[in-house]
């Protein structure tokens, strides 16, 4: 169980995350309807560093190490910022969303692009496959593993 403070944010990032260091970090609407109707939303800007540089900076950073401590290929991670300070909120999301009617055109064609790219590193043997995840380690091995639907 994770105890989480609520923050009352005046602005909202989520980084969609390939390869843990490919960090694409987007405006993120929680409170709005989007365009398939359904709460929450990303905006475009015709900049794409519409975060001051030293606050996009930080949330990349971040994002890396986050992904880099998890063992996460691929990510969200969402941030809350307030007073200028970037609270990590959602970040295990190791199948993020990126349907195009959600990350909208522009950002869809970049996260395609990066998921190709990463895709043709493994491929070509840059980057290995894991085992697990590396939080897997902090479950005791003596555990034994449960079996849904089984009868002990």
């Amino acid at each position: 169980m994770t105890l989480q403070e609520f923050i009352d944010f005046d602005d909202y990032v989520r980084c969609i995350c390939v390869g843990k260091d490919r960090i694409l970090p987007i405006q993120y609407d929680p409170k709005a309807i989007g365009p398939t109707g359904l709460r929450g939303c990303y905006v475009q800007h015709d900049d794409e560093r519409w975060l001051p540089k030293a606050l996009h900076d930080r949330i990349v950073e971040d994002a890396i190490k986050i992904n880099r401590a998890l063992g996460y290929d691929m990510n969200s991670v969402e941030f809350a910022i307030r007073d200028g300070v970037p609270y990590a909120i959602d970040f295990t999301n190791p199948a993020p969303d990126m349907h195009i009617e959600h990350l909208r055109e522009r950002y869809f064609n970049i996260a395609v692009d990066w998921m190709v790219a990463y895709a043709v590193e493994c491929a070509r043997g840059d980057r290995r496959t894991r085992d697990g995840y590396a939080w897997s380690r902090l479950v005791r091995p003596s555990m034994q593993k449960v079996r849904l639907g089984a009868s002990s």
